[in-house]
């Protein structure tokens, strides 16, 4: 099918496809070489979460492990979807963000849940924060990220809304941050997206999604940036206009457990400033992995300069 708009690889950003040899995508990374992958799990008739690795700075997916939630407490049993998972790092160990889907239910249920990570990079205790509509109303794409040793997120972007979880075990309280931002965004509600990072003293920076209804393919998303103030109440501060959208020039692999759905896709799921000494197409740059057309992943290269002009 023909397309206005550009595969993202001829968009003006260095973008570079990854290639795994299974069906996975929507892959969340703290560092750019340990994925968070969500693949279709044929036999169960679920999604799951599978650990993917890059050697080195190429483009190659090797698969690793499932996070296995047999075991987890709180995980809960059934036929739990787990998908998109966001990797971050708080209070001295890793975490992954993800959504839980309940898709047997009428309607269906998506919950926001986050699990903290063992050495072995399983999950260990998982939570489901009492926020919001969370477990009574679908809910998920929270930014999650740590200040001051407190796990903080994203609900919303327009209006800003950021929480502070103040007691993991008694997991309805929380400070709430409520800002309002005059924004004119015709590329559909904004989403969140990537675990925000510190871009300096005084912002974090972190990489969201929008999408529109298409006629033909379900929707289309858009890929952008936004920073915000880094320290309460957390205004938004700064954003540019679109930095990717999806294009139908770009592949879509038939997914066996949802053979209509065919959305346009970009989602970006993790992103990490450019380790020193890595060969990157550009120095200076932020890393943000992202899904394609549910059907596989790409990375995206942001020079922080030209993204500082940008915004």
């Amino acid at each position: 099918m023909k397309s206005d708009v550009p595969s993202v690889l001829n968009q003006g950003w260095p973008v570079r496809f990854l290639e795994s040899p299974m069906l996975a995508y929507n892959s969340g990374s703290a560092d750019m070489h340990r994925f968070c992958s969500r693949r279709w799990n044929e036999k169960a008739g679920v999604s799951e979460l599978i650990w993917q690795h890059r050697n080195g700075n190429g483009c190659k997916l090797e698969p690793g492990e499932a996070l296995n939630f047999g075991k987890a407490p709180g995980a809960g049993s059934g036929n739990i979807h787990r998908e998109d998972g966001r990797v971050f790092f708080h209070d001295g160990d890793y975490y992954v963000a993800y959504t839980e889907g309940h898709y047997d239910r009428t309607p269906f249920l998506a919950m926001q849940a986050l699990t903290k990570l063992h050495q072995n990079w399983q999950p260990g205790w998982v939570l489901r924060p009492s926020f919001g509509k969370n477990g009574s109303r679908s809910e998920k794409n929270w930014a999650l990220f740590s200040y001051k040793s407190k796990l903080c997120f994203v609900y919303s972007i327009v209006p800003h809304v950021v929480a502070a979880v103040e007691d993991t075990v008694d997991d309805a309280r929380f400070s709430i941050w409520h800002t309002e931002a005059k924004l004119h965004w015709p590329w559909g509600v904004l989403r969140g997206g990537t675990p925000p990072l510190r871009l300096d003293e005084d912002r974090f920076v972190s990489f969201f999604h929008s999408f529109t209804i298409h006629a033909k393919r379900n929707r289309r998303y858009t890929l952008c940036a936004y920073t915000f103030e880094s320290k309460p109440p957390f205004r938004m501060l700064q954003i540019p206009a679109p930095l990717l959208k999806a294009s139908e020039a770009d592949p879509t692999w038939p997914h066996p457990g949802h053979p209509a759905w065919k959305p346009i896709v970009v989602f970006p799921c993790g992103a990490a400033f450019q380790v020193p000494g890595a060969k990157c197409q550009v120095p200076g740059a932020i890393l943000v992995s992202l899904g394609v057309n549910d059907s596989y992943d790409a990375l995206l290269e942001v020079p922080v300069k030209r993204l500082e002009a940008e915004l």
